[in-house]
């Protein structure tokens, strides 16, 4: 990723000072927002249903690997009306050949953003980090399914669609958690609970 250790974004996140920039910060592939506590999207549902619903919506975004940037955009405005701080990036091509684990076989990552959303603790300790995947493998027959890939459709309480299991439910099951946490511990947990939401796991492995 770019980074730039002279700009206000980076410098928030040197130890002791991570996501401390209280407002904007935008540097070449890092945009750090955060946005006033505001009420959750869906007040009064019940948690079952706002994840309900919230997994459809997900579902309907066609994120196969390469398309994931409209479900990131929408995840990172949505943690942001949720009162989360939200990191949203473009991950440096020319710096993958450096890193020991990266794989010579993907599709260009160019336009297709990482987003980290953030619950912030009170620096007392230690964080907790989930991760989830924003890109899903292709549905090219989408008539051969009973249920459509992206309607979303519910059928005995269980939801139907690409990505429901892998990885959009656990995503999903993740962003309500820290809701829940958020509502909690108004004054923070002691460490960060954050999310971050990747692209790329299918076509790395060559689905």
């Amino acid at each position: 990723m770019k980074t730039h250790p002279e700009s206000p974004a980076e410098t928030a996140k040197q130890p002791g000072n991570f996501w401390k920039q209280p407002m904007e910060a935008t540097t070449t592939g890092h945009t750090i927002r955060s946005t006033a506590v505001t009420p959750p999207a869906s007040p009064g549902l019940p948690p079952m249903e706002q994840a309900r619903q919230l997994l459809q919506k997900l579902i309907s975004f066609q994120s196969v690997s390469g398309r994931e940037a409209p479900l990131v955009h929408y995840l990172d405005q949505w943690a942001l009306d949720q009162g989360f701080e939200t990191d949203c990036f473009e991950t440096d091509e020319a710096a993958l050949p450096a890193h020991p684990c990266t794989r010579a076989k993907h599709i260009p990552l160019a336009g297709r953003p990482s987003l980290v959303i953030r619950l912030g603790g009170n620096g007392t300790g230690r964080s907790l980090l989930f991760n989830a995947h924003s890109d899903v493998v292709d549905a090219p027959k989408p008539e051969t399914w009973r249920h459509g890939p992206w309607a979303g459709e519910l059928e005995n309480s269980r939801l139907f669609g690409r990505g429901a299991c892998d990885t959009k439910g656990p995503l999903v099951s993740a962003l309500l958690a820290m809701c829940e946490l958020k509502s909690a511990y108004p004054g923070g947990l002691p460490g960060d609970v954050l999310l971050e939401i990747i692209p790329g796991e299918e076509d790395c492995v060559g689905l």
